[in-house]
């Protein structure tokens, strides 16, 4: 009875060697082309890889995947030819050619001729083919490399025109519109790949003209005037309504902003909702007002102050933070100016800070004390204790009343 070979020691590596020396002195691939001539063929459609870049482990991973398909039908009895291919057309190519040569699109047929560009790139796209022959054999992967198919070769060129046309006669194409990613230096569209290269995106700045016109007065414009103002929204309680609370503001040519009733301004760079009527602007959702007008600086300034006068307290721990955060984060800015409005951390107490604890507990959210002061040091302690400066401690008292966050949930706290 035949006996299996028997490894003392198992050596992968080694025994990898021996399989790859055996299939190459047998011809065991070719062999099994051979051997199922003349039967049912199937052909495994693969994307040829581009050897202008150095193969990775990413590409032994899908290579391995491919074979086990063509393996397979090879021993449910197809013919499954395989044919080696390599990608050569791309974006990528040409432009790392231009770097190579030093030269842009421009000093194509100029600086440099079209024959001598077309050489640089059939050099530079074959560039790592002996690394994935290498690549190849070494993991076993079957697939004929002697006689393979280039993309830039003219007749794969011609054989896909050839395909188009056929699909062309069937009535298989039609006209269709779709937007395109387009670069303006390559001259070209961009594939899903292409986007994906480094520095394709980057951020610049654009300057933008916005004229503004005043409206025709007519009976249709007045009408619709009229009709934005008397726009009405659903409140919190579904059975009231409120209207829109309207903002008027003229524009000021000295400091080129929206000057409204109360002396604040509004940025023309903001996007804003609003109506413009006879050289007034009705600036119309009231609700989103902080959110539009142009107080940021202005905030900030009120918002330093804010944690100034915490600092004279003694009794919050982690200030620094909380002044990161005014620099990096202008959303704090309201939440500080919000506390500036009560002025009630100015006392604030260890008892104060107890009645607290006890509010959020029964709420379920940690409030970070440390030696009977507030302690921050994570953002999350930030939100914490601003929002108990804030909410519960808007009518001098921490009372555990349902304001901001918790609203609907009102608890009694005994102290």
């Amino acid at each position: 009875m035949q006996k299996f070979p028997e490894y003392k020691g198992l050596d992968l590596s080694q025994i990898n060697k021996d399989i790859l020396e055996r299939w190459t002195a047998e011809h065991t691939f070719e062999q099994s082309l051979a051997a199922r001539e003349g039967k049912s063929g199937f052909v495994f459609y693969e994307g040829p890889p581009s050897a202008n870049g150095m193969p990775g482990i990413h590409h032994v991973m899908a290579r391995a995947i491919k074979d086990i398909f063509c393996r397979y039908k090879t021993q449910k009895g197809f013919h499954v030819k395989r044919k080696a291919g390599w990608d050569t057309h791309g974006l990528p190519v040409e432009l790392g050619v231009e770097k190579s040569l030093g030269i842009t699109k421009e000093d194509i047929g100029k600086t440099v001729s079209v024959e001598e560009y077309n050489a640089a790139c059939r050099k530079d796209v074959m560039k790592y083919t002996r690394e994935w022959e290498d690549l190849t054999i070494r993991m076993g992967y079957w697939v004929d490399m002697g006689d393979p198919y280039i993309t830039y070769d003219n007749r794969y060129i011609e054989t896909l025109w050839w395909l188009l046309k056929q699909l062309y006669n069937k009535g298989l194409l039609y006209k269709g519109y779709t937007i395109q990613p387009f670069s303006p230096a390559a001259g070209t569209g961009l594939s899903t790949h292409e986007l994906n290269q480094p520095g394709c995106y980057r951020d610049v700045k654009d300057t933008t003209c916005v004229a503004m016109f005043p409206v025709l007065e007519s009976e249709n414009n007045i009408a619709a005037l009229q009709n934005a103002f008397s726009l009405e929204e659903k409140s919190k309680n579904e059975n009231q309504k409120s209207k829109w609370k309207i903002i008027r503001a003229k524009f000021s040519t000295e400091s080129q902003k929206l000057e409204l009733l109360k002396g604040e301004t509004v940025n023309l760079d903001k996007q804003i909702d609003c109506v413009y009527y006879e050289e007034i602007f009705y600036v119309i959702k009231k609700g989103y007002f902080e959110q539009i007008v142009g107080l940021e600086e202005e905030y900030k300034k009120e918002a330093q102050q804010v944690v100034e006068e915490m600092k004279n307290t003694k009794m919050i721990k982690g200030l620094e933070k909380i002044e990161k955060e005014i620099e990096d984060n202008p959303s704090i800015h309201k939440k500080l100016v919000r506390i500036a409005r009560t002025g009630n951390y100015k006392t604030i107490s260890e008892k104060d800070i107890t009645q607290m604890q006890k509010v959020c507990k029964k709420y379920g959210v940690k409030i970070n004390v440390k030696d009977g002061k507030l302690a921050i040091e994570e953002k999350e302690d930030i939100d914490t204790v601003l929002k108990m400066l804030a909410d519960y401690y808007k009518t001098g008292d921490v009372s555990g009343k349902p304001y901001g966050t918790f609203s609907g949930k009102e608890i009694k706290v005994t102290s």
